[in-house]
């Protein structure tokens, strides 16, 4: 937090880093991160923080339907450094547990894809085209379209 201030009143970065006593990348992760969830976790060097801590967060996303790849956008605007795929395989680990009704599916449009349900889909044979154009009748089983 003192950092997000100290960057606020002016000073630059590489000042802080011989002011506080640290690194160029502690002063560059603590200006864009939620100073709060920043010092909740160790940062001794390990590669990842503990996902639990933004277990709310993600189910919260996860029930609004937002994709994956997003939310591992936002906890990483929050301060996670961890990996993609451990975000993955959670996020369908809380889905599972929860029951939540999750489907990151979008097509190009953004409307979600439901891949266990089936399209009514009904494909025109060269028959169907040769009879609409002899008699101007097409037709999708018992419906007949003129």
């Amino acid at each position: 937090m003192r950092i997000q201030q100290y960057l606020s009143e002016g000073y630059s970065a590489t000042h802080l880093k011989e002011l506080l006593n640290t690194t160029y990348n502690t002063i560059r992760r603590y200006a864009v991160g939620d100073p709060y969830k920043l010092c909740r976790f160790p940062q001794n060097g390990a590669r990842t923080i503990n996902i639990e801590n933004y277990r709310e967060e993600i189910i919260e996303y996860l029930r609004s339907n937002m994709m994956i790849k997003d939310i591992y956008a936002k906890i990483t605007e929050n301060g996670y450094n961890g990996k993609h795929t451990q975000v993955k395989k959670y996020c369908k680990k809380l889905v599972a547990k929860h029951g939540i009704k999750h489907s990151s599916r979008k097509n190009s449009v953004g409307v979600v894809i439901d891949k266990n349900r089936k399209n009514d889909v009904h494909y025109i044979s060269s028959r169907d085209i040769l009879i609409f154009s002899i008699y101007g009748i097409f037709s999708f089983g018992d419906i007949f379209f003129s």
